[in-house]
């Protein structure tokens, strides 16, 4: 797996839109656990876990989470799972969200409630894939990417605008083979928890054609003309692995132009 950032990426600061910086007391809930550190793990999950929650809903089913079948992801991202959201009136898709990667590290007493406006919660990411119809595949791929970020040497976490090349095409079937990395307007994105910020990024399934056109923009340019371009043909922020490459379409280059203008008036206008 590759990752391509696009330098130029809008790098603004956190919204604050959702705030659940509070760490809740989970001794009644967990009398099984006696010690301060267990206890505090405990609370940073359930505070994020309220935090996503408050973002999509109820889980489906109820109160039930992906746990992955993979002894390394067990030691290495300890309470680590994937929830899964049905669609909504207001939400088109399957929704899996990864649950762990922004546990905070063990702090000291003295700097457990310290927040720093530019402090991250952990890696300071949860990724986010959605799917026309429920799938087996998707929390596999979502898992591929979590175990990219924890195990990869060098791997950083994919920022927004970030490009990922796969290797193989997403699902096993189909062209897409890259994922774009983009905040989704259909949900708050930016969340305030005990341990810092956290930022939920989705990942989108593209073709290498159509991030070829992207990397013919300036940087920082051509991953936003993509994400509106998927927009404007109303695939969205949707993997849909059987689609057809949309570079494909008659009228691309015209579409192409008309995202590329609407997103130059975007950032001319500050947004």
């Amino acid at each position: 797996m590759a990752d391509e950032s696009d330098s130029g990426a809008n790098q603004t600061g956190f919204m604050l839109a959702l705030d659940f910086s509070l760490l809740p007391d989970v001794s009644r809930l967990h009398p099984e656990l006696a010690h301060p550190g267990e206890l505090e793990h405990a609370a940073h999950m359930l505070a994020r876990e309220r935090a996503i929650h408050a973002v999509f809903g109820e889980t489906f089913p109820a109160d039930q989470v992906l746990s992955p079948d993979d002894p390394r992801l067990a030691v290495n991202w300890p309470g680590g799972c994937l929830l899964r959201f049905a669609p909504l009136k207001s939400r088109t898709g399957w929704h899996y969200v990864s649950h762990g990667l922004c546990q905070p590290e063990e702090r000291g007493a003295a700097e457990r409630f310290e927040l720093n406006p530019d402090a991250h919660s952990g890696f300071g990411v949860e990724f986010i894939i959605s799917v026309p119809a429920d799938a087996t595949w998707a929390p596999r791929a979502l898992l591929q990417i979590v175990k990219y970020v924890l195990f990869q040497d060098g791997a950083g976490v994919a920022a927004e605008w970030g490009r990922l090349a796969i290797g193989q095409p997403i699902g096993g079937v189909g062209r897409l083979d890259h994922l774009l990395v983009v905040r989704s307007p259909d949900y708050e994105t930016d969340l305030i928890l005990p341990g810092g910020h956290c930022r939920l990024l989705h990942l989108v399934g593209t073709t290498a054609l159509e991030m070829e056109w992207a990397r013919k923009e300036p940087s920082g340019l051509g991953s936003q003309v993509l994400a509106e371009i998927l927009r404007q043909v109303g695939i969205g922020c949707l993997t849909i692995v059987e689609r057809a490459c949309i570079t494909s379409r008659l009228d691309f280059v015209s579409e192409w132009e008309r995202a590329r203008r609407t997103v130059m008036v975007r950032q001319n206008a500050g947004l």
